[in-house]
């Protein structure tokens, strides 16, 4: 039987979740069948230590959003944000995109367009858990990928197959580190505050070179009240290669050690 664990770090004005952690003994060099949930039995250190706060030239980083009062895209990428509505307010470090029901945040024409990898991941402060909508997206890519939170709290990665940890739910009015990791040999995996907590199975590769708009905070294309996160977010960041546990603790900012 797992124990579980839930420990509210505060420091700043924040609170962060560290409910899900590393399977006992689990390392990236363990074997691990394919498809496995891997179940929290150890809760993982993840005290900030400062996060991510200046985008970097880093051509693999497809899209940049720190929500320090504007909704602008800091990688070279420069994606341009044709249409949002979200107010802020603290987050883990300045402040962070607050989304509401009816809030639209559109990029028409994004470079979100990878094939064999991809991660995204962001600072996730889920504030209503609902059955309408049953499920909310963190960012949907239309035709392409999308990572969602259904109306229990669990994080799903979609696109070329999908991935969810069900183990793991996300707390209410908690700051979360999440993060989906994509391989086109491997499939998706869920990251929970820097571990890893579920694994996919191969499903060949991504859609790619699509001129489908991606929504933050909603459905793509846009629909008034469909779908849409409930929370808060912060340092949402979009890549074009497999980040590795180490690095996505380093953008967030925790002590994975």
């Amino acid at each position: 039987m797992v124990e579980r664990f839930r420990v509210a770090v505060i420091g700043g004005g924040f609170a962060i979740s560290l409910q899900a952690a590393m399977a006992c003994g689990f390392t990236p060099e363990n074997e691990v069948d394919a498809g496995a949930d891997v179940d929290a039995a150890a809760v993982a250190d993840a005290t900030p230590v400062g996060p991510l706060r200046a985008c970097t030239a880093d051509p693999a980083l497809l899209g940049c959003f720190l929500f320090d009062d504007d909704t602008t895209d800091g990688s070279i990428q420069a994606n341009v944000v044709n249409t949002a509505t979200v107010s802020f307010e603290a987050g883990i470090a300045g402040s962070a995109a607050v989304f509401e029901a009816d809030d639209q945040f559109t990029i028409a024409d994004s470079s979100f367009n990878s094939s064999n990898a991809m991660t995204i991941e962001a600072w996730v402060k889920w504030r209503e858990a609902s059955l309408m909508p049953a499920v909310q997206l963190i960012i949907d890519k239309d035709g392409q990928f999308a990572v969602r939170i259904d109306s229990m709290g669990v994080v799903s990665c979609l696109g070329a197959g999908s991935t969810e940890a069900p183990n793991d739910p996300l707390g209410l009015g908690l700051w979360t580190h999440v993060a989906c990791v994509f391989d086109s040999d491997r499939g998706w995996s869920i990251l929970i505050n820097g571990q890893t907590v579920a694994l996919g199975v191969a499903n060949g590769g991504l859609a790619s070179g699509l001129s489908t708009p991606a929504e933050i905070g909603g459905n793509a294309p846009f629909v008034a009240n469909d779908s849409h996160f409930l929370g808060t977010l912060d340092n949402l960041l979009i890549w074009n290669t497999a980040r590795t546990e180490e690095q996505i603790c380093e953008t967030a900012g925790i002590d994975c050690e």
